[in-house]
């Protein structure tokens, strides 16, 4: 019998609040795991879930922002301390940070040699799909770093080799499709790939609930569920989902710190 679950271990922004951790999900297809962003805490969360590190397969970093990346390191320490883990795990991050990324854990002292399992890091861009028996992934570049630093010139000027690279993710699952919609600079970057999705997990950050009920009123998606949430709208559910009404949406959940979502 196949599986198919989600569990959101994060629904912040890059705010912590005091009932939100900063994004992770775990999508459980046929008792092996995929991560998608690592979020803080998001090691603790699996844990007090009771998700093994162990079925965990594959993690997908959809940039590397702070609030997207900030636990992975203390996700592969526990797989080493509690889990012992032996294992390989692939290990997805945008292009330019694959460097940075082994420097990190190094840092950090998580060389190879200390960690019992392999960990294979690889490159995350628009020309690569992820394929394996359960699931697909493709993924779309965003501008979602782009504008700030077109926004900051200085930034622009002092990092000119980075690409700024950003990611939503559209998942194929036998007969069911997802998008994550990672972080946006505005929704209609979601426009080649929303149509026909079962699920759609989308930020509430960097653009106004408006604008977002708006957008999805008028595409085909079956269930909304939306994470990412920016602190002025924490603990506001009931008016979010008021303001959805108007727009006629009614397929719509407040994502929250341990939901399951079953689909």
């Amino acid at each position: 019998m196949e599986t198919f679950l989600c569990r959101l271990l994060g629904t912040a922004s890059g705010i912590p609040t005091k009932t939100r951790n900063n994004v992770s999900i775990v999508l459980d297809v046929n008792n092996d795991y995929y991560i998608l962003d690592a979020g803080e805490q998001c090691a603790a969360s699996m844990l007090r879930n009771s998700l093994d590190y162990n079925k965990v397969k594959a993690i997908f970093i959809s940039h590397m922002d702070v609030d997207h990346f900030a636990g992975l390191p203390m996700l592969v320490k526990s797989m080493i301390l509690w889990a012992r883990r032996q294992t390989p795990l692939q290990l997805f991050v945008p292009r330019e940070a694959i460097a940075d990324v082994k420097n990190c854990l190094a840092m950090m002292y998580l060389v190879d040699k200390a960690l019992g399992f392999r960990l294979d890091i690889l490159p995350l861009s628009e020309e690569f799909e992820y394929r394996d028996d359960n699931i697909s992934i493709t993924f779309h570049g965003n501008r979602h770093i782009k504008n700030r630093f077109c926004r900051n010139p200085a930034l622009k000027d002092r990092y000119p080799d980075l690409q700024k690279e950003s990611f939503s993710f559209c998942l194929q699952l036998k007969n069911r499709k997802m998008v994550y919609s990672g972080d946006l600079a505005c929704p209609e970057e979601m426009d080649a790939f929303i149509g026909g999705t079962d699920i759609l997990l989308c930020e509430l950050a960097h653009f106004t609930p408006e604008t977002l009920f708006q957008y999805v009123s008028t595409k085909n998606v079956k269930k909304i569920i939306c994470l990412h949430f920016h602190p002025d709208w924490d603990e506001r559910d009931a008016e979010l989902l008021e303001l959805a009404g108007k727009y006629g949406i009614r397929n719509i959940e407040m994502g929250r710190d341990g939901l399951q979502i079953n689909f």
